[in-house]
């Protein structure tokens, strides 16, 4: 017959699953922010095409506004195309690797 784990084991165990749901839950969120600033970013060129860039980038910008919200657009904008850029950095590295 084996020994019941000891409390610390338990413990690192329990401690373990909570810093996996974590992470997992901020690695969602994070790429969540990146959908979010890809399709601003689509909207954003869509309105460069029809209304001009000096309009289209005014929409963007959150100086002057009071609310949380347009500030966290322009980081989702601004940090979505460096996201996929590093993206496709890892996978073209990971290809030459495996060539």
């Amino acid at each position: 017959m084996s020994e019941p784990p000891s409390r610390a084991h338990v413990l690192r165990r329990e401690r373990d699953g909570v810093f996996r749901v974590l992470t997992r839950g901020l690695l969602l969120l994070a790429w969540c922010s990146v959908l979010w600033g890809t399709l601003l970013c689509l909207s954003l060129l869509s309105g460069v095409a029809s209304d001009g860039p000096a309009a289209a980038l005014a929409r963007l910008d959150p100086r002057g506004r009071p609310d949380l919200f347009p500030w966290i657009n322009a980081a989702c904008a601004l940090l979505a195309p460096v996201a996929w850029l590093g993206l496709a950095v890892v996978a073209a590295s990971g290809e030459k690797e495996r060539a």
